[in-house]
């Protein structure tokens, strides 16, 4: 019988990108967001992401190697005699979730009553998609019974294993004889060793630069998240550029948004504040230049 982990023990995070990553890149990225947003991960848990071309997002899921799925896939089940491709929403009393072509799209938890009509102007505004049907309330017991998937349909982050490690060791260790045999016929060619050299040189550069493709503004970035923590902030989406980073973020006391803005008062692009009065919470949009 397949194990499901519940919402408690899913750890979700959103990426906002400039386009969709190539598979080479998406691991860094990925478990670099997930460290930048205190989300802890070992090598063994599970952890999907979903690309949603729409709205440029990434939506990554966290839980233990233990649980097979997640309680938000248990909804395929509706889907068993529906041959049919829509765009669902599916409200529960905790979060929503978003089906597209019978596979799961988007999640949000709630800890609020939402109209069903605002909900859905949300969704558009914020992910760029149109909803088609809506479901509300469903039995979990009744979908776990019916739930027959024996693979998840998301996408796999795979992490480094030991034979990664390995592998990395025997290069190094091909490196080193090269190494050895070139050096020893230097006095013979010294311009061929220069030559060497220099080539050594340039893959070092550029695989410096593939490493830190993500990261040149690290500094910068690691002082975001500071002071995202110093000012009590709950931060809801973080991306950025060469030039400049955007940040979106919620706090209860608009005092401790004003103060987070005055230490990048020389740097502030523009920025908004908003009121969610149902919630009673501010909500701030900030674009701040990177030097």
């Amino acid at each position: 019988m397949n194990s499901i982990a519940s919402p408690d023990e899913i750890e979700t995070l959103t990426i906002d990108v400039l386009e969709n990553i190539n598979k080479k890149e998406i691991r860094n990225l990925i478990l670099s967001y997930l460290e930048l947003n205190d989300i802890k991960y070992s090598n063994e848990d599970n952890i999907y992401y979903i690309y949603m071309e729409e709205s440029k997002k990434y939506q990554i899921f966290v839980y233990k190697n233990s649980y097979d799925f997640m309680t938000y896939e248990l909804f395929e089940a509706f889907y068993e005699n529906d041959e049919n491709s829509f765009i669902d929403l599916i409200i529960s009393k905790e979060f929503f979730l978003i089906y597209k072509n019978q596979c799961l799209y988007y999640f949000q938890k709630v800890d609020y009553n939402i109209d069903e009509s605002d909900l859905k102007k949300y969704i558009l505004s914020s992910l760029n998609i149109s909803i088609d049907r809506v479901f509300k309330d469903e039995n979990f017991e009744i979908l776990k019974k019916s739930f027959r998937s024996k693979k998840s349909k998301l996408t796999l982050l795979k992490q480094n294993s030991n034979k990664s490690f390995f592998i990395y060791c025997f290069y190094l260790l091909i490196i080193t004889i090269c190494f050895f045999i070139y050096y020893s016929y230097d006095s013979i060619n010294n311009e061929k060793k220069q030559s060497y050299n220099a080539v050594l040189k340039q893959q070092k550069i550029e695989q410096e630069k593939i490493k830190y493709k993500y990261f040149d503004k690290s500094t910068q970035i690691e002082e975001f998240y500071k002071n995202i923590k110093k000012y009590k902030l709950k931060l809801l989406q973080f991306s950025f550029n060469k030039k400049s980073a955007k940040l979106t973020f919620t706090s209860s006391k608009k005092k401790d948004i004003y103060d987070f803005l005055s230490r990048y008062k020389n740097s502030l692009i523009n920025s908004n504040i908003s009121i969610d009065t149902q919630r009673k919470l501010y909500e701030c949009s900030a674009d701040i230049k990177i030097n």
